[in-house]
This record gives structure tokens, sequence and C-alpha cells, in this order.
């Protein structure tokens, strides 16, 4: 590849297999990084650049003419359920006019999430940081969640009033917030982890309906393997990994565990965000 780059500081990596020249988020969200390269940004134009559109990285001129993303652009929104609350954290990348997000919940005793079957309710406010060029996290504490299925959304309002909002949802089943009513689980389950984001130590749960050989590793978004964080032979019950990210870099990371147990095996894989 030549002229082509990435950045270093969102992506957290520092080489590229595949080639490209690094650049700093700064970097990236200047048009001179990519004109100096031969990028054409005036004569048809196949580029442009907006600190309001794409984070301020280029787009297609095209693209102009679709409906432009939100204002506030969401990395991730998690859901976990402890000590009888469910904890919600989210990532923005960057944010333009935030006013904040309202928290809307919905519960349905039979599983089923679909908007018909439930109304959403607004349980609660965060105040966002206006305008950000820079990654801010979210935290959010539902103290007294419905039992079963939960479901969650963010509504994200601009400093005048309009509102979006997001198809991303953040789902939770609330029962295994009791563990002690309910030792050894019915299925095997991989839990998000909590806090996410994090700096420096998170914690993964999961639970083993039957004992088993357990591997749990971590990957970068390279799909290269960084760490095996278990790798035992466990008896069924809820178990829980802290994760050090200390020596890691900043990034979104994967990690997956493989049970291979008395009688069925497992697999199953979820997203981390280190933010240092």
């Amino acid at each position: 590849m030549t002229n082509s780059f990435w950045d270093s500081q969102r992506t957290g990596q520092s080489t590229s297999p595949g080639g490209g020249t690094s650049k700093t988020t700064a970097e990236m969200q200047t048009q001179s990084t990519f004109t100096d390269a031969s990028w054409d940004f005036a004569s048809t134009p196949i580029w442009k650049t907006n600190a309001s559109l794409n984070s301020g990285y280029p787009y297609f001129e095209w693209a102009e003419s679709v409906d432009p993303a939100l204002p506030v652009e969401l990395i991730c929104f998690n859901a976990v359920a402890a000590d009888r609350t469910v904890h919600l954290n989210w990532l923005t990348a960057t944010e333009v006019n935030n006013y904040g997000f309202e928290i809307e919940r919905q519960n349905s005793e039979d599983g089923n999430q679909e908007s018909d079957s439930a109304e959403w309710e607004t349980i609660g406010f965060v105040q966002g940081h206006g305008n950000s060029n820079s990654p801010k996290s979210y935290e959010f504490i539902d103290e007294e969640p419905p039992a079963g299925n939960v479901e969650y959304r963010l509504k994200q309002i601009d400093t005048d009033g309009s509102y979006e909002y997001y198809s991303t949802t953040a789902s939770v089943n609330n029962s295994i917030t009791d563990v002690a009513e309910e030792q050894v689980p019915t299925e095997f389950s991989l839990s998000q982890n909590y806090p996410n984001p994090f700096n420096p130590s998170t914690t993964i749960r999961f639970g083993l309906p039957e004992s088993g050989r357990v591997m749990l590793e971590l990957y970068n978004m390279l799909g290269q393997s960084v760490e095996v964080l278990l790798d035992d032979y466990l008896p069924a019950g809820y178990q829980e990994v802290i994760v050090n990210g200390s020596e890691f870099s900043s990034g979104v990371y994967t990690y997956r565990i493989s049970v291979k147990g008395e009688r069925k095996s497992f697999i199953s894989t979820k997203k981390f965000v280190l933010m240092k």
C-alpha cells in the first residue's frame, strides 16, 4: 500500500502488516496529511473534509448527499448485571453540540424484546461533554432493574433540543444478579466485562453449567493473540477473571472463551475497550 494511513492513537496499533503510514488523530484530521500524498481534494474533488462529518476524517465527496451521521459518534454501549443493579457504560469518539443522553429501559418477562411487546421508559439522564474530538466515557447505574430480560437504549439530545436514538442497544438478563440463589448456572454464558471502557483493570465473568477445560484468550483487532488469560480445568459455577491492561496499548480488543465440558462445548467472543 502507498499513500495510505491509519490512526495509531484510535487503533492502539504502532505497526501495520499491510503497509501504510502511522499518523496521530490530529494528523488524520488535517487535510494536508492527504494532499501531500496526492489525494484529490481540489479538481474533481474525490475527497473532502469537514470537522462536523466523519469525526473530521476524510470522506468521499458523494457522501455529503447522504444523511449525515449523528453528531455524537458512539463507539460502544454495554450493560452488566451486578449486585442487584445493572451498570451501563458507553464510549463516544467525538461530540458536537452534545447536551446529554437520556437512558431508556424496556422489560419483557418472556424474553421477547421487540419494541411492540413492551414500552420504553426513561430512567435517567447523563450530561454530555458538548464538543469534543477525544473519546469520552459515560456510566449510569440502574439501581432498581426489573427481573428477567432487560434492554436499554440511548437517546442523544443536542443543545438545540433535537434528538436521535442510537440503533445500538444493550441487553442483560437480570436473573444473574443474585448469585447466592443460583450457584450453578443452567447454561454456558460469557458476560460483558465491567467496567468497559476500563483503565487499567476490568473483570470478565462467565458461567459453567458443568465442569470442563476453559481457555480465555485475548486478541487485538488484527486477530493476533495478545495473552492467554486462563487455561485451566474448572468446576461448574460462576467464575471471573480480572484483566490487568497496564502492559497493553489503548484500543479495542476481543476476548474469546472456549470450553470443552463433560457433555457439551461452548465458544463465545466479546469486545472491550482499553482507554488510557
